[in-house]
């Protein structure tokens, strides 16, 4: 990763939100891009849920999607994907940061912290959203 050429990303979901991938910490952003092949399963993309943030991953959705439960199927699981991901990029120090478009046309970053409230209970998590 070239960090003179690199400085972010757009993605649109299917529901029309709108996001900004940015890297705001090229050094951590390097680090874990060079370590990517242990997180990520190559076939699909997606995060290899046999790792640390794969398993980080599918805890914090299945979090939020129990949170956003009275709303919409694809609401909800949009929801749910999106401070997901806003959470394993934060908990994992990927130097990279998640944004989302707001009514005004702001892209806000998207930072959600996991919060081990009591140590005796380590499966016990909190997710703190910081921004947006």
């Amino acid at each position: 990763m070239d960090t003179h050429w690199y400085d972010g990303n757009f993605v649109i979901a299917a529901n029309g939100n709108q996001y900004a991938i940015t890297v705001p910490d090229s050094a951590k952003a390097i680090a874990f891009f060079s370590t990517k092949a242990a997180f990520l399963n190559t076939d699909t993309n997606e995060w290899n849920y046999n790792s640390p943030i794969g398993k980080a991953f599918e805890d914090a959705y299945d979090h939020f999607e129990k949170n956003y439960k009275n709303l919409d199927t694809t609401t909800r699981r949009n929801l749910a994907y999106e401070m997901a991901m806003a959470t394993v990029l934060n908990s994992f120090n990927t130097g990279i940061t998640l944004h989302k478009k707001d009514s005004n046309g702001n892209f806000k970053p998207i930072v959600v912290k996991t919060v081990i409230p009591n140590p005796n209970k380590p499966k016990k998590k909190q997710y703190v959203q910081d921004c947006l």
